[in-house]
């Protein structure tokens, strides 16, 4: 279907898609996936192996606003008991 529309009607496609609930809750999805990624990445990096468990309780987060709060608690921290409890509290709040 988009291979037949030009480039203009193409543009206004996306934006109304952009606008809509769907493109809303889709970008809100990828933004969460990136802070998912970019602190389990920090977890294992910091703890190795050990925080295997704890980068998979990531995925329960998907709040933006709690991945955040979340991603600035764990620069911090300074031992791994802390992330899980910074990490844990979060899923339970």
């Amino acid at each position: 279907m988009l291979k037949q529309l030009s480039n203009e009607e193409k543009q206004k496609y996306f934006e109304v898609l952009d606008r809509s609930e769907f493109g809303v809750s889709w970008k809100q999805q990828i933004e969460a996936k990136k802070y998912q990624d970019v602190i389990q990445k920090f977890l294992s990096r910091k703890f190795g192996a050990k925080s295997f468990d704890l980068q998979q309780k990531v995925l329960q987060i998907t709040d933006l606003k709690t991945l955040d709060f979340v991603l600035e608690e764990l620069f911090a921290i300074n031992t791994f008991e802390e992330a899980k409890s910074v990490i844990n509290d979060s899923i339970t709040s």
